[in-house]
């Protein structure tokens, strides 16, 4: 009999399904522009400061003005849109093989993602899922579909993937390409972008700007986008 307590105290303990978090921090905000909150472990939603860490499981929501960039463990950049919300995960052992993931639940962030020889960087929603191995580009889920489009990359063989979570049926995403998993057919559209659009990108990614100096200087650089705000109200007044 004291066998059998002992043992249904060991079950107690022991989860029933393994976490893929590790709870430590394993990001950093970098950088805050307007309303940007995190929700940890049934807490409710807070206001994010900069410089502050971000541990495993954490969620990370934007406004319709809020912008944030986060640094991972690794080093690697992402620059988290308006009207966003994503997921932390990941675990940082200190390990070449250390688990890296962002969930997606809506919106776009631009990312430069390090790259790691045994591992590869995961951005999941709920259809699809984009495999990131050292390259730089934009990711964006909404309703009705998912697109990831890549920039540049460290090597040439550094291609990434989207993959339909249903199917298993996954696209090579080259750099110069854009790939759309539509979630209504369940079809992938594979195209090469424009010059346009490339700089939209480059924008959005950041690749003008460095992170670690606005870390440095984060006042003039806020008071340069609550100037562009202002400006883009005031041109949406007079329309």
């Amino acid at each position: 009999m004291s066998y059998l307590i002992r043992i249904l105290g060991l079950l107690i303990f022991i989860p029933l399904f393994p976490s893929k978090d590790n709870t430590e921090n394993i990001a950093l905000v970098l950088r805050k522009f307007g309303s940007v909150k995190t929700l940890e472990k049934s807490a409710n939603w807070v206001e994010i400061e900069r410089g502050k860490p971000i541990s495993a499981g954490t969620a990370v929501k934007t406004d319709k003005s809020g912008t944030a960039i986060l640094k991972y463990f690794d080093g690697s950049i992402f620059r988290i849109s308006e009207e966003t919300e994503v997921v932390i995960r990941g675990n940082n052992t200190g390990k070449e093989d250390a688990a890296r993931e962002i969930e997606i639940n809506v919106g776009k962030f631009g990312f430069e993602v390090k790259r790691r020889e045994n591992q590869v960087f995961k951005f999941t929603s709920s259809t699809s899922v984009a495999s990131i191995k050292g390259t730089e580009g934009v990711f964006e889920s909404k309703n009705d579909f998912s697109e990831l489009t890549i920039i540049s990359s460290e090597k040439p063989d550094d291609a990434a993937e989207l993959i339909d979570i249903r199917s298993g049926e996954k696209v090579i995403v080259k750099v110069g390409e854009n790939a759309r998993f539509d979630f209504g057919t369940r079809k992938f559209r594979v195209r090469k972008i424009t010059n346009r659009e490339r700089r939209i990108m480059k924008q959005l990614i950041g690749q003008n700007e460095n992170p670690e100096e606005e870390k440095i200087r984060p006042e003039r650089l806020d008071q340069r986008k609550e100037r562009q705000q202002k400006a883009k109200e005031r041109r949406n007044r007079n329309e």
